[in-house]
């Protein structure tokens, strides 16, 4: 790197750091910024939906649950997601009622209620996801916004069936369970399928499986299915895990080893700054690593009933 390219790139961030409108913004970006709502906005979501085909974002259902890494393809694992979403419309009891599917990610459970023939209502607060699925699904009603903001109180009785699928987990627990029940018919269906903590755990998120058990028994849900799958889940977390640590973070390190041998004096202002995103994926691979997912968590299929 040059003299004059070097202090040009120092001059750079120097204007971006010590400037004061920008250390401003700087500052709020480090306390986290203006206000963001991962849910308005997930570009992690957006890249799944441009990588695979199917409009679904989960890890799918493998019925060979012994299946490595190794062994799958993309196209097998085009067939677990949608042997995933087969698994969960095939309880659909009411066909003629509707169906809400709270939390519809890309709107693969929509498409496939729709070639059967359901009346299905999606619920994302995700813009990229609203744009998607209206541009797929034109024909398919949306409501824009969270479960929460949703006016259960105007629609009680008006679904046939609600579906969770990957999305409970982010729903407030007492909230979602009044405003489910109270959108069922009698007779309803609940159909959820997703992950639980098991008790304390290196990741967060998902409700407690207890908790969710207690509950639904206190309430006088009706349970018609209760099935762990989590052996099924593991091949595509595991494939998920396998591309993240053999061709992500090598890619990463070739690509911060060359910028470190052909830009050292950049590489040095931005070391800080590199260390931080290395840190960054490393936790984030730990989330999907397989083996402490399946001591950490469990992945529930469910069927409850309105009494």
């Amino acid at each position: 790197m040059s003299k004059i390219s070097t202090k040009w790139a120092l001059s750079q961030i120097a204007r971006k750091v010590f400037f004061p409108r920008n250390f401003l913004q700087l500052l709020g970006l480090m306390r986290g910024g203006p206000e963001f709502h991962r849910s308005k906005g997930d570009e992690q979501l957006e890249l799944y939906s441009k990588i695979l085909p199917g409009d679904y974002l989960h890890y799918g259902y493998f019925a060979e649950a012994e299946k490595t890494p190794e062994d799958i393809s993309l196209n097998d694992l085009f067939e677990a997601q949608d042997a995933y979403g087969r698994l969960l419309v095939d309880q659909v009891k009411d066909e003629k009622a509707k169906v809400l599917d709270i939390g519809c990610g890309l709107g693969g459970l929509l498409g496939l209620m729709q070639k059967r023939k359901l009346e299905a209502l999606g619920l994302t607060p995700d813009e990229a996801q609203i744009k998607h699925i209206k541009e797929k699904y034109p024909e398919i009603p949306l409501f824009e916004g969270k479960f929460e903001e949703y006016p259960y109180e105007e629609h009680k009785g008006e679904y046939g069936t609600v579906i969770t699928s990957e999305s409970f987990q982010y729903l407030d627990f007492d909230h979602a369970f009044k405003a489910i029940h109270d959108l069922l018919k009698p007779n309803g269906r609940w159909i959820l399928c997703d992950y639980f903590r098991r008790g304390e755990a290196f990741e967060k998120s998902g409700h407690l499986w207890e908790d969710f058990t207690k509950k639904y028994e206190k309430d006088g849900w009706k349970l018609i299915e209760e099935k762990d799958i989590t052996n099924n889940v593991l091949p595509g977390l595991s494939f998920a895990h396998m591309w993240c640590e053999r061709i992500i973070l090598p890619l990463f390190h070739y690509a911060e080893k060359k910028f470190h041998r052909k830009r050292p004096a950049a590489h040095f202002v931005l070391e800080d700054v590199v260390n931080r995103v290395e840190t960054s994926l490393t936790e984030s691979f730990k989330v999907i690593d397989p083996e402490t997912f399946s001591k950490e968590k469990r992945y529930m299929f469910v069927v409850l009933e309105r009494a």
